[in-house]
């Protein structure tokens, strides 16, 4: 609703030009946010449909000895001695640096420029 009242403020203000501008962007946000939800909503029905439940012994316990711990503790050392699982350092470290980074530089760059425009403080 706030969305729509904004519109015919923009309308009623700005004139028709910016009227349009504003509806054009509602309508591409509004598009994206659909098509955003429609694949999350795929993506659980294809886990629901496609991955078969654990068989009852391999499913988890409820509690872990010390010696399981210690075993599990072993044997992630043991992994980490391959050159295939040291690769995996560097790339989890530059995954998380980029989500960082598109998580917040990205966002306000990409929000913060088209506002200064349609406030006019860039030309």
């Amino acid at each position: 609703m706030a969305a729509f009242s904004l519109y015919v403020l923009l309308f009623i203000v700005e004139g028709v030009d910016m009227a349009i501008i504003y509806y054009r962007l509602l309508l591409k946000v509004w598009t994206m946010v659909i098509i955003y939800i429609v694949i999350a909503c795929g993506a659980v029905l294809l886990v629901c449909l496609a991955v078969d439940r654990l068989p009852k012994n391999l499913r988890a316990k409820k509690g872990v000895t010390k010696q399981e711990f210690l075993n599990l503790a072993l044997d992630t050392l043991k992994h980490v001695r391959r050159p295939t699982q040291l690769i995996l350092i560097p790339i989890t470290v530059y995954s998380g640096l980029e989500q960082g980074f598109r998580g917040a530089d990205f966002n306000a760059v990409s929000i913060c420029i088209p506002w200064s425009v349609s406030n006019g403080y860039l030309k």
